[in-house]
């Protein structure tokens, strides 16, 4: 009876041994992945996939497992990710870098837009109070102050096919980021 238990208690050390000695990559199924995006635009494809893909990394927890400010920092973010946030990206094939990309990119897209919208107002009232002023200097005032807003809209170096995959449905986006 005793070698019986013996022999068990040795089995299962060896099982737990070789278990734990096993490289995880190895265990879990990997899809065979492209080779990933680089380039500084974003594209409508990516924007596409990006949706489903964001909706199912909220769902399983992992924005409260990785804080904002690390999607921001893109340098290496595949280094600092949870395990589990790893695995993910592996087993979806999703370069982590290039999913905090884009979803910076689409935040600044976002601002950008809402950024339009308070300039388009501002020019027009701005553009009535210009149009009541009879003195040169303060009508040029006024038209200085709309280029200004007009200009605050372009700093974040977007291109405008960007702002076209955004622009309409600013409020589903703004519902995925939240």
């Amino acid at each position: 009876m005793d070698k019986k238990r013996y022999l068990i208690l040795a089995l299962s050390v060896a099982v737990l041994v070789w278990v734990l000695s096993t490289p995880m990559v190895e265990i879990r199924k990997i899809k065979n992945c492209q080779g990933f995006l680089t380039s500084e635009h974003i594209l409508p494809q990516e924007v596409e996939e990006f949706v489903p893909q964001w909706q199912e990394y909220v769902a399983r927890g992992f924005a409260s497992k990785v804080s904002e400010d690390f999607s921001q920092d893109l340098q290496k973010p595949e280094e600092r990710l949870p395990l589990m946030v790893k695995w993910w990206f592996e087993k979806e094939c999703i370069d982590p870098k290039r999913f905090y990309y884009i979803e910076q990119k689409l935040r600044s897209i976002l601002k950008v837009l809402e950024l339009e919208e308070h300039a388009k107002k501002v020019s027009e009232i701005i553009a009535q109070e210009r149009a009541s002023q009879k003195n040169k200097e303060d009508q040029q005032w006024y038209e200085n102050i709309k280029a200004q807003q007009m200009e605050l809209a372009k700093i974040e170096g977007l291109s405008k096919e960007e702002l076209r995959l955004v622009r309409g449905r600013e409020h589903m986006f703004r519902q995925l980021l939240r």
